[in-house]
């Protein structure tokens, strides 16, 4: 029996070694760990493209206090602006903790491969960190002090994480989600962006990509139309309004789902939308509570209502944006193949798009007061 302890004990003893081997250690003090990684692009004297890279760093101080600071490199690579920002930082700076990446929309018009390569090729980088664009000036946002928040970083975060409650938002943006969206025929990079609004960062709207750059910003009420047609099981609130004294609000989900045919090489695609969920507010439909043709006629003049707007905005995509941000090709390319060479920002505005929507109320409230 004592023998088999003493094994136990050389065992644990040779494990924690072969763990630990080789791990750099140091006092929290001495370390800058991210919060929010900022990339922005500058111009030289010669016109030459320079990389300004934001790092807010949270930094440990005595009695378990917590400041933050926020770093800067500006060079000609974005792997070089590490040195120059290395130049300014008094801590080993840990990455692979970072919340939030924020590009600015200079850098996202001018293209986001540069970003999504050398994250990719660094083993160690926090990939699940949401993305925002930003359309102030990437140092105003960090250095804004929100109360209760450590960094402005911890702040977007959450933002960007609860961004789907009520605005139809993907539940959320990682630098995964791009990994794949670029790599995946048929799959378009639509980001979310961010400004200082009424004194507190904002989501604004979401911004639309061809391949890797920036081409489109649409306003919350397109990105909501772009987000009720393209994501499945998002959730948001929508409302009915003949006059500010007459409307309803209604709370519901999304369920999405696309099919496609091919004829004569032209695509059709119809998007089925049902929608669930409960109405949270009425001053429009007196009777809906106690008489089930009220619920019904609301039913159908809320999907009529989804319908048309969605119509409107695929008119758009069509005409004004030009652009697959559906992803319908990717529909397509299951079902015909992929590899096949097809421009899907070509032939997705040139098809047949049809949209069916079906609407269910669930739930009425507790009554009328």
């Amino acid at each position: 029996m004592k023998k088999r302890k003493i094994i136990t004990i050389v065992f644990i003893i040779i494990l924690f070694i072969y763990c630990t081997a080789g791990v750099n250690t140091a006092p929290i003090e001495n370390i800058a760990i991210a919060s929010v990684i900022g990339y922005d692009l500058e111009k030289d004297t010669n016109k030459d493209i320079l990389y300004k890279i934001y790092l807010q760093t949270y930094i440990f101080g005595e009695r378990n206090k917590v400041f933050n600071k926020t770093y800067s490199g500006t060079a000609t690579s974005l792997i070089k602006s590490r040195e120059e920002r290395q130049l300014k930082l008094d801590k080993k700076f840990l990455v692979g903790l970072e919340k939030v990446d924020l590009i600015s929309e200079a850098y996202a018009k001018h293209g986001i491969s540069t970003i999504i390569d050398a994250l990719f090729k660094i083993p160690f980088v926090n990939d699940t960190a949401l993305v925002a664009i930003c359309e102030d000036n990437i140092s105003d946002l960090l250095d804004y002090k929100i109360e209760g928040y450590p960094t402005s970083g911890d702040y977007i975060e959450g933002m960007l994480k609860n961004a789907n409650q009520y605005n139809f938002f993907a539940k959320d943006l990682k630098i995964l989600d791009l990994f794949i969206s670029l790599g995946i025929e048929g799959r378009s990079v639509k980001i979310p962006c961010i400004e200082l609004s009424e004194k507190v960062p904002k989501i604004t709207g979401e911004c639309l990509f061809k391949n890797d750059k920036m081409v489109f910003k649409l306003d919350m009420k397109d990105s909501r139309l772009l987000n009720i047609l393209s994501t499945n099981n998002s959730t948001g609130i929508l409302t009915l309004q003949e006059d500010p004294g007459k409307f309803i609000d209604y709370y519901a989900k999304v369920r999405r789902k696309v099919s496609c045919s091919k004829v004569n090489d032209v695509y059709n695609f119809t998007i089925t939308l049902h929608l669930k969920g409960d109405i949270i507010s009425n001053e429009l439909y007196k009777d809906i509570m106690k008489d089930p043709k009220t619920v019904a006629a609301f039913e159908k003049n809320m999907a009529d209502d989804i319908k048309a707007n969605c119509n409107e905005f695929i008119s758009k995509m069509k005409n004004q944006y030009k652009l697959d941000c559906l992803d319908l090709g990717r529909v397509a390319t299951a079902k015909y193949g992929k590899d096949t060479g097809a421009d899907w920002d070509k032939i997705v505005p040139n098809s047949n798009i049809k949209v069916n929507v079906y609407v269910k109320v669930d739930n009425q409230g507790r009554g009328d007061y």
